[in-house]
C-alpha cells in the first residue's frame, strides 16, 4: 500500500471522527498480522471508548456508516469491517491500487523525484579495490549497491559525490610489482620460483608479457605510462603494474554500468598536516553521523531503511 492511500483512509476516517465531535485525534494504521483481514487496520474506536463513554464497537460502527457515506470511500476502498472488540479493518479498491499506474507513466523518469533534501552533500565511497588484480564478483555486488544507493541519494535531492578510494602504496604494491617482475624473469628464460607472498594469478604473466614488449599503458586518466622493458626499474614495474589493473578495473565497472566522479589514490594523498586537513574535508562533505566518509557496507545500514521508504510500491 502506497503512503498516499494511506493518508487518503486516516482522512477518511478523521472526517468520520467529526460526527463524534472528535478533532484532535490522529488515527493510527497498522498492518494486520493475519492480511485476510484487509490492508490496514485501526483502533481509533478503542482508544475513544473511556472518553466517549460508549462501548469501542459502537463507536466502530458510527465511524464505518460516517465513512461509507463519504464521496471518497467508493473510489478509495473495497470493503470496510468491524471485526471483535472494535477493530476497522480496510482493504483498499483495485482501482485505488492501479491508480500508480497511470502517476508513473505521466511522471515518467521524473515520478518519485524530489527536492527533499536540495543544498545537502554526501560522500559516497563504494567498490574501493586495490589494484593488485581483477575486480571479482564481490566488487561487483558493491558497485551495484552503491550505484542503486548514489541513484537513489540523488533523486530525493542530495548532491552525491561518488569516490573511488584505491591503496596503490605500501606492501601489498610491493608484492605486485615484485610479482611482476618475476615473471618477466621467467618469460626470460630464467628458472625460479614465485614466493609464495607473490600473486600467482595469470594476469601477471599478462603483466610481464606487455611490459617486456614495451607496450604502454593508456590510462583512461592520465598521461601514458611507457615501458622500457627494464623490469629492474621496479618504480617503474610497479606504476605500470598498477595503471594496468587500473585500466582493467575501469573497463569491467564501465561494463556494468558503474560510475565515479572521484578516484582518490593513498599514494598521491597529500603527507602530514595536509592530508589531515584532507581528512577534515571529507568529514565536512558528510552530512550523516561524521566518522570519515561512508564506504558503501557502512552507509548500506544507516540508509537502507530509507531507501525502502523512498521505494516501497503498492503490496
Amino acid at each position: 500500500m502506497l503512503d498516499q492511500q494511506k493518508d487518503a483512509i486516516q482522512n477518511l476516517i478523521v472526517r468520520a471522527l467529526a460526527a463524534l465531535d472528535v478533532a484532535d485525534v490522529v488515527p493510527q494504521l497498522e498492518k494486520p498480522k493475519d492480511p485476510t483481514h484487509g490492508d490496514v487496520a485501526c483502533t481509533v474506536a478503542m482508544q475513544l471508548a473511556r472518553r466517549l463513554k460508549k462501548n469501542p464497537r459502537a463507536i466502530a460502527e458510527t465511524l464505518v456508516a460516517e465513512m461509507r457515506a463519504d464521496e471518497a470511500f467508493a473510489a478509495l476502498l473495497e470493503t470496510v469491517e468491524i471485526a471483535g472488540p472494535g477493530f476497522i479493518n480496510f482493504r483498499v479498491a483495485q482501482n485505488a491500487r492501479a491508480a500508480i499506474v497511470s502517476q508513473v507513466l505521466q511522471a515518467g523518469e521524473k515520478f518519485g523525484r524530489s527536492n527533499e533534501f536540495a543544498g545537502k552533500s554526501v560522500l559516497l565511497e563504494y567498490v574501493s579495490a586495490n589494484p593488485t588484480g581483477p575486480l571479482h564478483l564481490g566488487h561487483a555486488r558493491q558497485g551495484a549497491l552503491g550505484d542503486v544507493l548514489a541513484n537513489l541519494l540523488d533523486s530525493q535531492g542530495w548532491k552525491v559525490s561518488r569516490e573511488f578510494y584505491y591503496n596503490d602504496a605500501g606492501v601489498q604494491i610491493g608484492n605486485l610489482a615484485m610479482s611482476v617482475q618475476v615473471r618477466c624473469r621467467q618469460l626470460q628464460g630464467e628458472s625460479l620460483e614465485l614466493p609464495e607472498n607473490a600473486y600467482h594469478g595469470e594476469y601477471i604473466v599478462s603483466i610481464a608479457r606487455d611490459f617486456l614488449d614495451k607496450k604502454p599503458v593508456i590510462p583512461h586518466g592520465g598521461e601514458p605510462i611507457e615501458s622500457t622493458g627494464d623490469y629492474g626499474d621496479t618504480d617503474l614495474v610497479r606504476r605500470y603494474s598498477v595503471a594496468y589493473l587500473r585500466n582493467e578495473q575501469d573497463d569491467d565497472l564501465s561494463a556494468l554500468g558503474v560510475r565515479f566522479d572521484n578516484f582518490w589514490s593513498l599514494r598521491y594523498t597529500p603527507p602530514g598536516p595536509y592530508k589531515k586537513r584532507f581528512r577534515q574535508s571529507l568529514m565536512r562533505a558528510t552530512p550523516m553521523k561524521p566518522t570519515t566518509h561512508y564506504g558503501c557496507a557502512r552507509l548500506h545500514s544507516r540508509i537502507s531503511a530509507m531507501a525502502f521508504a523512498m521505494t516501497k510500491t503498492a503490496s
